[in-house]
């Protein structure tokens, strides 16, 4: 009876170190998930479900890719709402509303 006993101790035990290592590798998941969305640029952390690129910028509020480059060009887009990651190659925008 001890043998079954203890047979069924690890057994347990095997099933709480699989439950355990599931719920290790979903919060592992979900930090990954919530750090791809941030990214560090020039010494700065950016939340990049904030930020989109110029064309996207463009498509979503239908508006022209060189209207918006005016825009950044005229001060419209205020400075710090604008940024250009050079290793990237991309220039980002944050998404709102600058003008009608």
């Amino acid at each position: 009876m001890r043998l079954k006993t203890t047979a069924n101790q690890k057994e347990k035990t095997m099933i709480d170190a699989k439950t355990d290592l599931k719920k290790l590798l979903a919060d592992s998941d979900a930090l990954i998930r919530q750090g791809r969305d941030i990214l560090v640029a020039e010494g700065k952390v950016m939340d990049l479900r904030e930020w989109i690129t110029l064309a996207d910028y463009a498509k979503k509020h239908h508006k022209k890719l060189n209207l918006i480059t005016q825009w950044i060009s005229r001060g419209v887009v205020p400075a710090d709402c604008y940024v250009e990651i050079p290793s990237l190659g991309k220039k980002l925008i944050l998404d709102r509303v600058y003008r009608e």
